[in-house]
């Protein structure tokens, strides 16, 4: 090859890295954002709204009268934030502009019911659900892994509302499967229901919504005058008490019938800690002394006081100046490796993604040797 060509193939190489690295940081930059505040996780789903889909994956919830928070970004500007109906997509009832990315704030003076906060330049780029909130929900799932089922329970009340919601309906999902069911009215303002997780394979989560009348996002799902998530609980048949499985309220152990002399060491009605300087002996069931406990430094527990070899205090306070816990407790060494890290993050060596780029990086810098030496 001439070196002419290499240099043509040296130059096309550099391109092309250059070009796809900027591309990358376009396309990280190249999203909209859009987030109210206490918003609830909602399966992900696409719903018509105006004439334009829209991805929801959250529902955003404000009490009547309070001021309702939105943060909006994107890399256009000014950015639209809306707030319109989602019962009815006409009106518009109120809306304000951002120049940069930024917060605004609406006042939630509207008709209990589901709202849309919308964000758009030139057209719908976010959208999410707000509810103002007409009924105040403490909603419970008792989940029973061993008869797949989950017992879900709430307690309606109506806040900006009155009387009882058209219905209480409870929404079971996890990232792979979604199920709905409606809880049954036991009472003013107690709801449950038992359902079937067997659809389930892994983890999921409750939350709860009384429905109204009305429809959204034009279709025939109902709008939502209240939502809550549910406190999760685990109820489980089996027995983790052995024996013949019955336990007490006051903490006593059910009696097995079985003597192991041999290899517990029972404590009797009449033991007793001796405090006094003269004995210092903690006496037990089968006569044996307690006095002294060997350390693996060579020291000793005398009594509670640490002694050791080399000569540090016995009235309980470790020695300070050669670098021992002042706390006086033998702690195992902090974990190393993988870790978590300060902010509660778990992060090991195989969850560190390799990124596509790389994989390109490196069959340039290949390709860029081979023209090298050819």
């Amino acid at each position: 090859m001439s070196p002419q060509k290499i240099r043509v193939v040296r130059i096309t190489l550099v391109v092309c890295f250059l070009s796809m690295g900027a591309f990358g940081l376009v396309t990280a930059a190249n999203e909209y954002t859009l987030e109210t505040q206490n918003e609830i996780e909602t399966p992900e789903r696409t719903v018509s709204y105006d004439g334009q889909e829209l991805t929801l994956a959250d529902i955003g919830v404000v009490e009547q009268e309070k001021m309702l928070s939105v943060e909006a970004g994107g890399p256009s500007h000014p950015l639209t934030v809306q707030l319109r109906s989602a019962t009815d997509p006409g009106p518009l009832l109120a809306s304000d502009q951002l120049s940069s990315d930024g917060t605004v704030s609406f006042e939630a003076d509207q008709s209990p019911g589901t709202y849309m906060v919308l964000l758009s330049y030139a057209e719908y780029k976010r959208g999410v659900p707000v509810v103002v909130s007409g009924y105040d929900i403490s909603a419970e799932v008792i989940k029973n892994k061993t008869a797949d089922t989950a017992t879900i329970s709430a307690e309606v009340t109506p806040t900006a509302s009155s009387g009882q919601p058209s219905s209480v309906d409870a929404v079971i999902w996890n990232e792979n499967t979604e199920q709905s069911v409606t809880l049954t009215q036991l009472s003013t303002g107690q709801y449950e229901t038992q359902a079937s997780t067997a659809a389930f394979d892994d983890e999921y989560d409750v939350y709860v919504v009384a429905r109204g009348g009305g429809t959204i996002y034009d279709s025939s799902e109902k709008e939502i005058l209240g939502i809550a998530e549910a406190v999760s609980s685990e109820n489980s048949d089996s027995d983790s008490h052995g024996g013949d499985g019955s336990s007490s309220t006051d903490g006593s152990s059910p009696n097995t019938g079985g003597s192991q002399a041999d290899s517990d060491t029972t404590m009797s009605a009449n033991d007793s800690i001796n405090a006094s300087d003269e004995t210092n002996e903690t006496t037990l069931a089968n006569n044996g002394t307690a006095n002294e406990t060997e350390l693996p430094n060579n020291g000793t527990i005398v009594d509670g006081n640490q002694t050791e070899a080399n000569g540090s205090s016995t009235d309980g306070t470790p020695r300070t100046d050669d670098g021992d816990n002042t706390e006086g407790v033998i702690e195992p060494n902090t974990p190393t490796g993988n870790d978590s890290n300060t902010n509660g993050t778990n992060v090991t060596d195989d969850q560190t993604p390799l990124s596509t780029s790389l994989a390109v990086i490196a069959f340039l810098s290949v390709a860029f040797l081979f023209s090298r030496d050819m």
